[in-house]
């Protein structure tokens, strides 16, 4: 059931990302979900089920997106890795925070714009995942072990 729900919205939203960003999204097993943007490709775990698939390729477009519409993003990225391993400021988390936030808000205003069906309540679980295990580890790096991150709990 979760193939034939959301398999059409993936390769919707994949042909409009080739078609109008020029991005070439590739199913893999066992990648990560990312957007890499100097290659113009995303990768989507293949081991996923449909659903998350989905929602994961509709995060990684709003990176496109955030991207495309926005040149000094790729500058900055190019000039600060934000990636959670190379978090060493509360600036740097903030704005890592900001960006990972901003393409969950922007790929779901895709999906609904270009009316792609998508698991709403998992879309928003999965983002709050994402997101606390951002806070987590952007914590313990920038406080080391003068910080017990113990109790935040990165799971909805």
């Amino acid at each position: 059931m979760s193939k034939l729900l959301y398999e059409p919205g993936f390769y919707h939203l994949t042909s409009h990302l080739n078609l109008y960003y020029d991005i070439d999204v590739i199913l893999k097993q066992f990648e990560e979900d990312a957007y890499y943007p100097n290659l113009n490709k995303i990768y989507i775990d293949r081991n996923n089920h449909w659903r998350d698939r989905l929602i994961a390729l509709i995060h990684e477009a709003g990176h496109v997106l955030i991207d495309f519409n926005n040149l000094q993003t790729k500058s900055m990225k190019a000039n600060l890795s934000t990636y959670e391993e190379h978090i060493r400021s509360k600036r740097q988390l903030v704005s890592l925070l900001n960006e990972e936030i901003s393409a969950w808000n922007v790929g779901k205003k895709l999906a609904i714009d270009l009316n792609i069906k998508f698991d709403h309540a998992r879309m928003d679980e999965v983002s709050t995942n994402c997101i606390m295990s951002y806070v987590k580890k952007g914590l313990l790096n920038v406080y080391g072990s003068t910080i017990d991150i113990s109790c935040i709990d990165s799971r909805t």
